[in-house]
This record gives structure tokens, sequence and C-alpha cells, in this order.
């Protein structure tokens, strides 16, 4: 059975960046800049850093994407290696958050521009090849829930990774 998942596909894309969003801001704002304790639980990126990266991310591909596809003219564009961008980045979580989500309803205004057989048409992309549009909403709802988890973790099991990184020095200090 083939049905047209168009519709379900961008209330994904909608919902998720509103997700995304309301688990940043139950972060307390003493952490949202911190790296998290224990990496190995938790990983090496901030809060802040994981709201950056959903906004470069979108606009250097999904967005750029699909300007490209309606022969729009490229955004202004952040410096092509990403950490290079994220330590010249001066906005707090906040004003970063909000330029995310206002990218995201920017691809989905820009998505509801095209007709249906255009979501099956392939189109070179040059990091991922011959892909289509449903492709790259698919990635773009992919990636959202993966930087989802990831803050959620961080929400989740930010005292529980202190607590075992504490257990952890204690244990190597009477080790050695």
């Amino acid at each position: 059975m083939s049905m047209d998942v168009t519709p379900w596909l961008l209330e994904q894309l909608r919902s998720s960046a509103r997700g995304f969003a309301g688990t940043v801001e139950q972060i307390p704002s003493e952490r949202l800049s911190v790296t998290p304790p224990y990496p190995r639980w938790l990983g090496e990126w901030s809060a802040a850093r994981h709201v950056f990266h959903m906004l470069y991310h979108e606009r250097k591909f999904p967005l750029a994407f699909a300007r490209k596809c309606l022969q729009l003219p490229p955004l202004e564009s952040l410096d092509e290696k990403e950490n290079i961008a994220w330590q010249l980045w001066d906005q707090d979580v906040p004003h970063t958050l909000a330029a995310f989500l206002q990218a995201r309803q920017n691809l989905l205004d820009l998505l509801a521009k095209f007709a249906p057989e255009a979501w099956e048409a392939p189109r070179e992309q040059e990091e991922w090849g011959a892909i289509t549009l449903r492709w790259t909403a698919t990635k773009a709802y992919q990636h959202t829930s993966e930087h989802t988890h990831n803050v959620l973790r961080l929400l989740i099991f930010w005292d529980c990774a202190a607590y075992e990184e504490q257990e952890l020095l204690k244990r190597e200090s009477k080790d050695a």
C-alpha cells in the first residue's frame, strides 16, 4: 500500500522542532553552556552546542536544498567549517533556538510550495549525491529526533552522570 506521507512528514518536522525547543527550554540555565559531566555517558556537547548545531545544519542542508530546488538565492552563509562558526557565534541560547525555529518554519513554508511529484524527483546535492525532497525532509526529521534525544539525556541524566564521574574519580584516586 502506497500513500502520500507528505502531510504526516510536514507535521513531524513541525512538531519535532517544537519538541526540540521544549526540551532545551527545560535545561536549567546554568547548565545550558556547560560541557556535561562524564562525557562517556552524555557526550561532549553542551545544550547550547546542540542548539547551534541544529541551526547550522538546518540552514546548511535542508533549507539550502529546498531553496536550491526552487531556484532561490542561497542564504547568507555561516562559516563553512561548523566548529569555526561555533567558536565565532556570539548569540545566547534563546536567540539561537528562536533562529532555529524560524529556519524550520522557513523550510516548512518552502516545502509547501512543491507539487507532490516534485517530492520524488532526484536532485544532486554535493554532500549526499542524488536525493529527493522526501529524503531531505525525512533526514531533517531524523536529525531533529536524534538531537532531541541527546538533549533529553542531558536533562534526565546530568545528576546521575555527575555522581558516576565523582565515583569514578574516587576509585581512580584509591588505585593510584
